[in-house]
């Protein structure tokens, strides 16, 4: 177990991620006692965009899934949490919890949040202080930390409006495993994969390669943790009726990382971490840049 405390939120983060760049950890513990004001940091603001996407009711398009659709379906979550500490400021129920066991069970290897629980209360009848724990299953600190910290801290502004008396938080946030990836696409669809099947045949026939290659970047330049085909099973479709303006290589390359991306998703069914996973997104990559070279 790793426990590391800051004196800022963008502090916490940045020591989480170079404890975690010298491999995965176990069982990281992060933690502060904060003014307010932190909420409201340079550093939070800069995330709060896209962690409002995550936030959201329903869940944006370009996201496989967000946690407000987990937070909200059986109700206004934090109206909820309101409710719970106006009703007892010391709950022990004051909490959001994501995900269920049937949720598990049934998930497979689909996309389910790695954030679980967020709980908060007070010490007692003292509402000054907000006490404020999360626990994550899995936690990647290079590029969804900062978000999930900005999400906390949308949910302790909230909190602020019905308890003006709030002037500081203690977080203590607990991932059970913790891993630095670079350039992690935060369970964003790349845009190939938000492209309507329509779009990407017009661009095909139209032969905009410029178009073409941007979305392939936007396989390229991301990690995946989840394995999204679909953009690239109607790009193959679609050059496939136009096979007088690209070549059989294409196609042929196009195959291969078909092949390559449903043996990762079968690889990652038995383990989350491995060498095999690693060849394989090397190799998807390799592939797609020959693709885009091809596209001439």
């Amino acid at each position: 177990m790793i426990q590391i405390e800051a004196e800022s939120l963008s502090k916490l983060a940045a020591k989480a991620l170079e404890e975690c760049k010298k491999g995965v950890v176990h069982n990281l513990v992060l933690s502060g006692d904060f003014s307010y004001n932190e909420s409201e940091s340079h550093f939070v603001m800069t995330y709060d965009g896209v962690a409002s996407k995550w936030q959201d009711h329903r869940k944006p398009n370009e996201l496989l899934i967000n946690h407000g659709q987990y937070i909200h379906r059986h109700g206004d979550g934090l109206a909820f949490l309101v409710r719970e500490l106006k009703k007892k400021k010391d709950s022990n129920r004051a909490c959001i919890s994501l995900i269920d066991m049937e949720d598990i069970i049934n998930s497979h290897d689909d996309p389910i949040p790695s954030f679980m629980i967020l709980q908060f209360g007070f010490a007692g009848e003292e509402s000054k202080t907000l006490l404020t724990t999360a626990y994550f299953r899995a936690l990647e600190v290079t590029c969804f930390l900062p978000i999930n910290l900005a999400e906390i801290s949308q949910v302790i502004r909230n909190l602020k409006i019905h308890f003006p008396e709030i002037e500081r938080f203690r977080l203590v946030l607990h991932a059970f495993r913790a891993y630095a990836k670079q350039n992690f696409h935060c369970l964003r669809k790349a845009s190939i994969d938000s492209a309507e099947p329509t779009m990407i045949a017009y661009a095909v026939s139209k032969k905009n390669l410029a178009q073409l290659k941007e979305w392939l970047d936007s396989k390229i330049t991301i990690e995946e943790s989840i394995i999204c085909t679909d953009g690239l099973h109607h790009l193959r479709q679609a050059i496939d009726m136009q096979k007088t303006d690209y070549t059989q290589e294409i196609l042929t390359h196009l195959d291969k990382v078909l092949n390559d991306m449903q043996r990762l998703r079968l690889t990652r069914q038995s383990t989350s971490h491995s060498k095999a996973i690693e060849e394989l997104e090397t190799n998807i990559k390799k592939e797609l840049l020959r693709v885009k070279e091809l596209l001439i």
